[in-house]
């Protein structure tokens, strides 16, 4: 399953440092991000997105 986000803000942050790459979450095919958002909700929206899109593709909870 290929996941893509998009976000509003980060500043200067690289939208792939948004990611969390713990073992068995979906990891987003691509983010898309506006650079003025604030880079620590940025991160929660990524990380809340990947334990839903990985609940739709797995039906587990981590």
């Amino acid at each position: 399953m290929v996941a893509a986000l998009l976000l509003a803000g980060c500043g200067s942050t690289r939208p792939e440092a948004l990611v969390d790459h713990t073992q068995g979450l979906v990891r987003p095919g691509s983010i898309h991000v506006e650079s003025s958002a604030d880079h620590d909700r940025a991160e929660r929206v990524v990380h809340t997105a990947q334990e839903l899109y990985t609940f739709w593709d797995t039906g587990r909870t981590r």
